[in-house]
């Protein structure tokens, strides 16, 4: 056969038949993919399956800290659940595809009897059965998952609170900003971790559940609130709260449809100091039609409701200590605002902890020489362990493909343990970030907490 050879930049390479491309992206940003590209393509809407894994890897973790005993019994439901039905889609399409070449055959053969043609037909029964055989084993494993539900049943309304919290994270918080994504395995272990504090005991009752429900969320926005801005953190415990709310079916999305047409009118209206509204009743109710001058004081009350009247002290500001990951293939992501940049503050800081010939400050320009020499200074300091601050402020292909290939050296090369990559960069340049080092460094959010009595605490504290 005729090999053929397709065109990559300046370079012809040969096609292997059994070559395939997958390629991933967020639901929000379908939209995105070119028109000429989007008509080649099989685009398969992952959402749902994905939403509900996280189900999966909870009921697993929650089983396997309190009643360790069902966890391969779980484990083994879920194995044979998704046996059943992909066996049961396999042999359809076998089916359909034995059928197919049959219709195939005889456009070209008028004279082809398929129905007499022992092969044709031999492959049509032997899937018609396996489909059938597939189809009761499928409904036998339904008949029986009631079984199976009654393992996770004594945690089912934690794991509903948690699942709600994942998703103002995935669904809500990560659209406010691409800095917010957080991935699963982190979102899990922050979990994992909280079960294993003290005084964790295995819950019998609602008010047990509810108790432990609170006690990991915190735990989890301890572990978020220093990757986000203060604005972001207050839409988050919003949106956890209002889709607790809808989950008991307080509320709807058409609610939120109409506060938020509300809120967007209100932006640029006018205050009216002359009226005063009563603030007594529902807050999310006075959102609806609240003066821009009441809007925040009805914000507050409605996220206190569920996290409490003192919740904005549970936001933390900006401390310069964090800044140093766990271990060397970690690297520290700092995102701040235009023209507040906090590099100055970092490398006084690491300048205290270090000799100076093991600190290297480097502040990124889009130029090849630059990126050659910048990429060979922090090929060096993997290996003599020295700290790296690299500070972006402009967006650049440039800086991406650096960032790229410098984090993917660092997953597969023998780092010095006393190595760290701390990325400095504005959120404009955040789109210069490899996504797979924004869910998996060390990210902290430089940002200047709208009150005086933060604004001090920065001070004091640098």
């Amino acid at each position: 056969t005729l090999s053929k050879e397709i065109r990559i930049g300046t370079k012809m390479v040969t096609w292997d038949s059994k070559f395939k491309l997958i390629l991933f992206t967020s639901h929000r940003h379908v939209e995105e993919i070119p028109d000429e590209l989007y008509v080649r393509v099989n685009v398969v809407d992952v959402s749902s399956s994905s939403y509900e894994a996280m189900r999966h890897i909870l009921n697993n973790t929650f089983i396997e800290f309190f009643d360790s005993i069902n966890l391969p019994r779980l484990s083994e439901s879920l194995r044979m659940e998704m046996e059943c039905r992909v066996s049961q889609e396999k042999h359809e399409k076998n089916i359909l595809e034995s059928i197919a070449d049959a219709v195939a055959t005889l456009q070209t053969n008028p004279n082809f009897d398929f129905l007499s043609d022992e092969e044709t037909m031999r492959d049509i029964n032997q899937s018609k059965e396996l489909y059938f055989s597939a189809v009761e084993r499928y409904q036998t494993f339904e008949s029986n998952k009631g079984d199976v539900s009654k393992i996770t049943q004594p945690y089912a309304m934690t794991i509903d609170m948690l699942m709600i919290v994942w998703k103002a994270i995935s669904r809500y918080l990560v659209k406010l900003n691409k800095f917010n994504s957080v991935s699963y395995a982190a979102f899990a272990t922050v979990i994992s971790n909280a079960l294993q504090m003290p005084g964790v005991a295995k819950p019998m009752n609602n008010e047990q559940q509810y108790n432990l429900s609170i006690l990991i969320i915190s735990q989890i926005l301890n572990w978020i609130f220093p990757s986000i801005s203060f604005g972001d953190s207050i839409v988050l415990m919003f949106v956890i709260q209002f889709l607790r709310l809808e989950n008991n079916e307080k509320v709807t999305q058409n609610d939120l449809d109409v506060v938020l047409r509300h809120l967007t009118d209100e932006l640029n209206s006018s205050v009216d100091l002359t009226s005063n509204e009563i603030g007594i009743g529902d807050p999310f109710e006075h959102l609806k039609f609240a003066n821009i001058k009441n809007i925040f004081s009805f914000v507050q009350r409605f996220i206190s409701e569920m996290f409490g009247n003192e919740f904005q002290n549970t936001i933390p500001i900006f401390q310069v200590e964090n800044i140093i990951s766990q271990n060397a293939s970690m690297p520290t992501l700092i995102v701040s605002n235009k023209n507040k940049n906090c590099s100055d503050l970092i490398q006084q800081y690491i300048s205290t902890k270090t000799r100076g010939d093991n600190f290297e400050p480097i502040s990124f320009y889009d130029s090849p020489e630059f990126v050659k020499n910048a990429r060979k200074v922090i090929i060096t300091a993997m290996s003599r362990g020295t700290r790296i601050l690299l500070h972006i402020s402009m967006k650049s292909t440039e800086a991406s493909s650096l960032i790229s290939d410098i984090y993917q050296t660092m997953l597969t090369t023998s780092l010095h343990t006393n190595f760290r990559l701390i990325i400095s960069c504005t959120s404009n340049c955040i789109d210069c970030i490899p996504h797979k080092l924004i869910e998996n460094s060390r990210k902290l959010r430089f940002d200047q907490f709208p009150s005086i009595r933060h604004n001090m605490l920065q001070i004091y504290h640098h």
